[in-house]
C-alpha cells in the first residue's frame, strides 16, 4: 500500500545517504543516459558514451582527445570557432557558443579536448591550440543522467497522492490531479487503479466529464473489458460533441471484428466532423468488408482533408503513415516517413552565424589520455 511504499522509499534513501558518508559513493550508480558528443564538419566525436558511470572517465581524472583541428586560417581576425554539444541518438543540442581565437591561426592547427562528467551532471569542457595559450573552458550542466530503473510515474504519483491529502483543495484541482494520477497509474501497468482513481476524479467533479470518461474508456479497454470499454466512450460522446471518444469506440469495434458496429459508429462521426485520421479509418473499414470503391473514396477524402505535412500534428502524421500504406503510394510514405525523421532530428536554431565547425585532423590516428 502507500504507506509502506513511502516507508521502502525512505529506508533506501536512508541506507544510501549511508554509503555516501561511510564509503563516498551511493547504493544506486548514476550513469550517462545519453551518448554526449562534440559536432564537427565532418560528424560527431563522442566525448561520454551511453551508459558510462559517472563520474566519466573516473575519479577526478580528465580524459583528452587530440583528434580535431581548426577548420579555417586567420592572419588578422579573430577565428570565430562553433562549439556545440549534442546528445542522444538524434543529435539534441544542449549547448553552443562562439569560441574567438586570436589571430594567426591556421587550418589544420591540431586541437586539444580536456574534460570530465561529474555525478553531478556537470560537464567540465576546456578546448586547446596546442603549443600555444589560446583555450576556452565552460563548465556546462546538463540533466542527462538518470539512475537504474528510475519509476518516474511511480514517483509523480507519490507526489499527486501526497497533495490530494490537503483538505483546502478546490474541487477541480481535486479532479484534474486525480485525472493525472490515473494517467501515471496507467503508465505503470496498474490499470485497475486508474479506473479506481478516474472514477472518483467523475464523482469528485460533480458532472459528466468527457476527458475523464474517455480515459476510463481507454484503460478498460487495455484491460480486456470492452464491454464497460464501450460504456464510457458513449457516455464521453452524450457528455460533449467532442468526437474523440467516437473515433476510439470505432477503433476498438474494428479490432475486435465488429465490424458493422465500427461503420455505424465512423459513419455518425463523419456527418459532424470530416478530419483525415477519421477518414483513414473509414477507408480500413470499407476494405475489411470487401468494399474497394469506399476504400478508395474514403482514401482519397483523408488525402484531401491532411493539410501540409508540416502542419500536421504527430497523432495525423501517423495516420496519414497509415492512409498512404492503404494507398500504396510510395511518394506519399516516403514524404510521411521524411517528416518523421525530420521531427526527430529536429536542430535548434542557429545562433551563431558565420562561426564554424573544428574539422577531424586528416591522417590523424584517435589518441586518448588520462591525468
Amino acid at each position: 500500500d502507500t504507506a509502506a511504499l513511502q516507508t521502502a522509499i525512505a529506508r533506501g534513501a536512508a541506507l544510501h545517504g549511508l554509503t555516501l558518508e561511510l564509503f563516498g559513493h551511493g547504493l544506486v550508480q548514476p550513469v550517462c543516459y545519453e551518448r554526449i558528443c562534440l559536432r564537427t564538419e565532418s560528424g560527431m566525436v563522442e566525448l561520454v558514451p551511453r551508459g558510462a558511470e559517472l563520474p566519466f572517465p573516473g575519479g577526478a581524472s580528465y580524459k583528452h582527445l587530440h583528434d580535431i583541428a581548426v577548420p579555417a586560417t586567420s592572419l588578422t581576425g579573430d577565428l570565430e570557432l562553433k562549439v556545440e554539444i549534442v546528445a542522444g541518438d538524434d543529435n539534441r543540442c544542449l549547448y553552443r557558443t562562439v569560441w574567438r581565437i586570436s589571430a594567426p591561426v591556421n587550418k589544420g592547427d591540431p586541437l586539444c579536448i580536456r574534460y570530465r562528467y561529474d555525478e553531478s551532471q556537470m560537464l567540465d569542457l576546456c578546448l586547446m591550440v596546442e603549443d600555444s595559450d589560446e583555450c576556452f573552458t565552460d563548465c556546462i550542466e546538463n540533466h542527462l543522467t538518470h539512475v537504474v530503473n528510475p519509476r518516474k510515474a511511480l514517483v509523480r504519483a507519490l507526489e499527486i497522492e501526497e497533495k490530494l491529502l490537503c483538505p483546502d483543495l478546490a474541487g477541480d484541482e481535486a479532479a484534474n490531479l486525480m485525472l493525472e494520477l490515473g494517467d501515471q497509474y496507467a503508465e505503470l501497468g496498474q490499470k485497475e487503479k486508474a479506473i479506481s482513481v478516474l472514477k472518483k476524479a467523475l464523482n469528485t467533479n460533480g458532472g459528466p466529464d468527457e476527458f475523464i470518461l474517455n480515459q476510463l474508456g481507454t484503460c478498460c479497454r487495455d484491460i480486456g473489458d470492452f464491454g464497460r470499454a464501450e460504456k464510457f466512450y458513449r457516455e464521453a460522446m452524450r457528455a460533449s460533441a467532442w468526437t474523440g471518444p467516437a473515433f476510439n469506440l470505432a477503433l476498438m469495434q474494428r479490432r475486435n471484428g465488429q465490424h458493422t458496429e465500427a461503420l455505424e459508429t465512423m459513419d455518425g462521426v463523419l456527418r459532424h466532423k470530416d478530419e483525415g485520421p477519421y477518414f483513414v479509418l473509414r477507408a480500413q473499414l470499407a476494405a475489411d468488408t470487401g468494399n474497394r470503391g469506399d476504400h478508395a473514396k474514403y482514401l482519397a477524402s483523408a488525402f484531401r482533408t491532411f493539410g501540409p505535412l508540416e502542419k500536421l500534428s504527430d497523432w495525423a502524421l501517423g495516420w496519414y503513415l497509415t492512409g498512404a500504406e492503404e494507398a500504396q503510394d510510395a511518394d506519399k510514405i516516403e514524404a510521411a516517413k521524411a517528416e518523421q525523421k525530420r521531427r526527430r532530428e529536429k536542430k535548434e536554431p542557429d545562433v551563431c552565424p558565420g562561426a564554424v565547425l573544428p574539422v577531424f585532423r586528416k591522417g590523424m590516428q584517435l589518441k586518448m589520455q588520462f591525468s
